[in-house]
């Protein structure tokens, strides 16, 4: 269980789904959007972060794990942005 936290932190914190994370939540229109920049947040971590290690295989755990991390990234920001929209439009019936 231990590992499974450590690697989650390493995830979370990895620049890559965090700025891919962040693009995505602020380009998205949708919430399924946002699924899909973590699916490419994740890919895209897995690759680079795996690029430099000899015989690397794909790993499902590693890739599960760096899809949460990127979809907790996207989801957030993609909240942040909602509600900064909502309060930013004037209240309905007013000039």
């Amino acid at each position: 269980m231990s590992d499974l936290f450590t690697m989650f932190l390493a995830q979370f914190m990895a620049p890559i789904p965090i700025t891919v994370g962040i693009a995505g939540a602020f380009f998205s229109r949708s919430w399924w959007h946002v699924l899909l920049t973590a699916l490419v947040a994740a890919g895209a971590s897995e690759v680079f972060l795996r690029m430099n290690e000899a015989g690397h295989k794909f790993d499902l755990l590693t890739f599960l794990v760096g899809l949460f991390a990127a979809g907790l990234w996207a989801a957030w920001f993609y909240w942040i942005r909602l509600s900064r929209k909502k309060y930013k439009e004037p209240p309905s019936g007013h000039p």
